[in-house]
């Protein structure tokens, strides 16, 4: 999924990705409003990753779970 999306429609985003990585605040992550380089080293800081580890995280994470995200919001 192209970030240009994420970015796009990020409210759409905030509750599952909180849901999915259990250190999430909702509060932060929509402060972030989109802005990858925060987000990945927020998830980096909160989940014990290095900052590669985190970027890939959450590449495979939008390309997993992204559409599903957009489709339970529209539901």
């Amino acid at each position: 999924m192209p970030w240009t999306t994420v970015t796009a429609l990020w409210p759409c985003f905030v509750e599952t990705l909180c849901a999915h990585f259990p250190h999430f605040e909702p509060a932060a992550v929509r402060r972030f409003r989109g802005d990858r380089a925060k987000l990945v080293t927020y998830l980096a800081e909160t989940h014990d990753l290095t900052l590669i580890e985190a970027s890939e995280t959450l590449a495979d994470w939008f390309m997993a779970h992204g559409p599903a995200a957009l489709e339970a919001q529209a539901a």
